[in-house]
């Protein structure tokens, strides 16, 4: 369990809040695969040249937040955007909504579909700032999400959604930023600061 459900759980039973324990799954360095670095390659075949990338990763489904990223980068000004890459790795039911949302709303964004372990890794590593604000959708929640600790394993700082099991795998300030996802202007906000700021995007991705 995390935080989140253990505070639902406590919640309606009241009796039970004494036995409760959270357990958060980890990760290390050395259950990391001796992956081939397609970095250079993938910089190479999306031209991702003088850019801040953006990167979600993980099963397209609504409560992920792609959406509201999306409709975030809008708000920027175009100067703004034009020094950013939005790259979503993964395929999923909302595929094809997000692509229609990015045609409508004018940002650019690459969607490479489902990827090796080996991409998933080089796009880790590849990317400057893994965004992904998780909320929760009529009981849906993201229940720790362990993408983010794979971006800080990779020294890279975090943009999550301040909702579900994620707070415990995000700290505040500390490995990244939490932000409401439902505020598209806090989202915009939280992607200017970083992209804008490389010291601290590598404060934040080493202390992760």
């Amino acid at each position: 369990a995390n935080s989140y459900v253990a505070a639902l759980i406590s919640e309606r039973y009241p009796n039970l809040s004494s036995k409760i324990t959270v357990v958060n799954p980890g990760i290390s360095s050395a259950g990391r695969p001796d992956q081939e670095n397609l970095a250079p390659f993938l910089r190479e075949k999306y031209q991702l040249y003088n850019k801040v990338i953006l990167l979600t990763l993980g099963r397209l489904v609504a409560r992920k937040g792609v959406d509201n990223t999306i409709k975030a980068l809008s708000k920027l000004e175009p100067g703004e955007r034009a020094g950013l890459a939005y790259v979503v790795v993964g395929s999923g039911p909302e595929e094809a909504n997000l692509r229609r949302l990015a045609e409508e709303t004018g940002v650019a964004v690459i969607f490479t579909g489902s990827v090796s372990e080996d991409e998933k890794w080089s796009w880790l590593n590849l990317c400057d700032i893994l965004i992904m604000p998780a909320r929760e959708i009529d009981g849906d929640f993201e229940g720790f999400g362990i993408v983010y600790l794979e971006a800080n394993l990779n020294g890279k700082p975090v943009i999550a959604g301040r909702s579900g099991g994620v707070s415990d795998a995000v700290a505040d300030g500390i490995s990244g930023l939490l932000v409401d996802p439902e505020d598209q202007k806090a989202i915009a906000a939280a992607i200017k600061t970083l992209s804008t700021d490389l010291e601290q995007r590598e404060k934040l991705g080493v202390l992760g």
